[in-house]
């Protein structure tokens, strides 16, 4: 007679995050206000463990730049944000830079926008 004896064992996967590695794509800038700037982008796989938590949006004048300022939008799922209290008139160089708990990524390519006149 034999007997047999079987073993179950029970594994648990964790998936741990890492800094996003997938730089923003296909960052547009859709609308234009006399202190504002709409912006829309891409980001290529938003189901990784690699996924943003947000994104810094950076911006600067491109004629006479000052260091660039940063607003932040909070949401994996957030792909569009408006940049609010620009000057009137004025060209703007933009980047999107992905961050999670682990840090920031790449930046996307650089896009101009440029606010309109007052009054328009």
């Amino acid at each position: 007679m034999s007997l047999f004896c079987t073993r179950h064992a029970t594994v648990d996967f964790v998936l741990y995050s890492i800094v996003p590695n997938q730089v923003p794509s296909n960052v547009q800038v859709v609308g234009e206000g006399a202190t504002t700037i709409h912006l829309t982008w891409e980001y290529p796989d938003l189901s990784s463990n690699q996924r943003p938590t947000g994104y810094h949006i950076s911006y600067d004048f491109v004629t006479n730049p000052q260091g660039a300022r940063t607003q932040t939008v909070d949401g994996t799922k957030t792909l569009s944000h408006e940049v609010v209290g620009l000057k009137p008139y004025t060209l703007y160089s933009i980047k999107v830079i992905p961050y999670n708990e682990k840090g920031r990524g790449s930046s996307s390519a650089e896009v101009q926008g440029e606010t309109k006149r007052a009054g328009e």
